[in-house]
């Protein structure tokens, strides 16, 4: 018999996820380019390919990124993932897809409902990876930052 109760399994459960969301997240579209790392066979032919999807983060950490696409991209599938971040650089990191959420057939979808995959970045170019935090820091301050910054509130003579 199992010493387990609602509580500690309620504690082992936030402890999962928070070692998850261990990095910073923030929410940004941006571009990204999903790729097999392995190739694929065709099922009617039988011929190797490899997967290429152009899509559109949701959001994104140094750890992952959730990327929105009505692609079905399978639990485990290694891939690669370059991510065209605005001030130009282009970040390339190995990553693996460690969960999806299949569409609804809705047009109108909430961000929490859309179809799309959960990448883990599992490898990349450390100065890369720091590049991506460097913006993830940045994006995540201007969301942040109080609207009137900036803005004089001193009275015009």
């Amino acid at each position: 018999m199992s010493d387990s109760t609602p509580e500690t399994e309620t504690s082992v459960v936030a402890e999962i996820e928070a070692k998850k969301q261990q990095h910073r997240r923030v929410s940004v579209r941006v571009p990204i380019r999903i790729s097999s790392v392995d190739p694929e066979r065709d099922p009617k032919t039988g011929k190797l390919y490899f997967f290429t999807s152009e899509e559109v983060s949701a959001n994104i950490s140094r750890g992952g990124a959730f990327v929105a696409t009505p692609e079905d991209i399978p639990q485990g599938r290694r891939v690669l993932v370059e991510i065209d971040i605005p001030n130009g650089s282009n970040i390339q990191t190995l990553g693996r897809v460690v969960w999806k959420r299949l569409g609804s057939g809705k047009v109108d979808v909430s961000p929490n409902t859309r179809p799309g995959v959960g990448i883990e970045f599992t490898g990349g170019r450390p100065e890369q990876l720091n590049e991506l935090d460097r913006y993830i820091t940045s994006a995540s301050r201007r969301r942040t930052a109080p609207a009137d910054v900036g803005t004089s509130k001193q009275p015009t003579t």
